[in-house]
């Protein structure tokens, strides 16, 4: 991330504990009593986001939280030298799998240095039984 955005406007160990949204922008406060404005908010701030829940609690209480989707993934990373020892002239490119109820996307990261892969498997019956009666 911090390749496409520059480097002091990039926060990391910090806890966000208020939004407020205004015409022009957005004030994010922090824990440690830290505040900053952005224009964008995006938030990447995992299953209990704080974003999501700023976002969609006053209009939409019920989506708010976290549901169970019917798939879960698999992350791995390697270093490219291992990983083309693996997977031969399979690493040249990003890549996508699929099959049924199933799918894997391989890329470079790191400046090229390391190899990510993400593995999915859907369990739709799972899920539909949670969303159905």
């Amino acid at each position: 991330m911090t390749s496409f955005i520059p480097i002091e406007n990039v926060r990391f160990s910090k806890r966000l504990t208020t939004i407020e949204q205004h015409p022009d922008k957005v004030v994010l406060k922090f824990a440690d009593g830290d505040v900053a404005e952005a224009s964008v908010l995006a938030g990447a701030d995992g299953i209990k986001s704080g974003v999501r829940k700023h976002v969609l609690e006053p209009l939409y209480p019920e989506q708010a939280e976290p549901v169970y989707a019917g798939a879960y993934c698999y992350r791995a990373v390697i270093p490219m030298a291992e990983a083309n020892e693996i997977m031969g002239d399979l690493t040249d490119v990003a890549r996508f799998y699929f099959g049924h109820d199933r799918s894997a996307v391989t890329y470079r990261i790191t400046g090229g240095k390391v190899g990510h892969t993400v593995m999915q498997k859907e369990h739709f019956e799972t899920y539909l039984t949670h969303i159905l009666p």
